[in-house]
């Protein structure tokens, strides 16, 4: 039965205000055998290649789950959402550099504002741009 539970996975969904750093930490914190992945909320790519977030230190801990990354990267997912392969390209690039392993597309994100935006589910309706985007990450 300790086989079994130890592969069992819990998997929270990224939520925007709710799977912050903190929650995930804490999430981490009472799972007792430490078998779950950590999906940080969305981050759009831009973040990086225009707002240069991972050189602002305090914003960078508000968004990414850094203390997990130390010894924890392989359960770490991080979300990104763009519309831009060169953004993501680079978001990729700054995330692999700090340390982070799985990075996840959003690509079903219904949100009228990520709409807006050109990405998350409205990517699913240009399928060749979802296919540019994969292949600069």
């Amino acid at each position: 039965m300790a086989t079994l539970v130890r592969r069992l996975r819990t998997s929270v969904a990224p939520m925007i205000d709710v799977t912050d750093p903190y929650f995930l930490r804490l999430t981490r914190l009472i799972s007792p055998f430490g078998n779950h992945q950590l999906w940080t909320e969305m981050i759009h790519a831009n973040a990086f290649s225009r707002g240069r977030i991972h050189l602002d230190p305090v914003k960078l801990a508000q968004n990414l789950p850094l203390r997990e990354l130390e010894d924890f990267a392989d359960n770490v997912v991080v979300q990104i959402g763009s519309s831009s392969p060169q953004d993501a390209h680079e978001a990729v690039d700054t995330l692999v550099k700090l340390g982070v392993r799985n990075i996840n597309l959003n690509c079903g994100c219904p949100s009228r504002n990520v709409q807006m935006g050109a990405f998350g589910a409205v990517l699913m309706k240009t399928p060749t741009v979802v296919a540019d985007i994969v292949s600069a990450m």
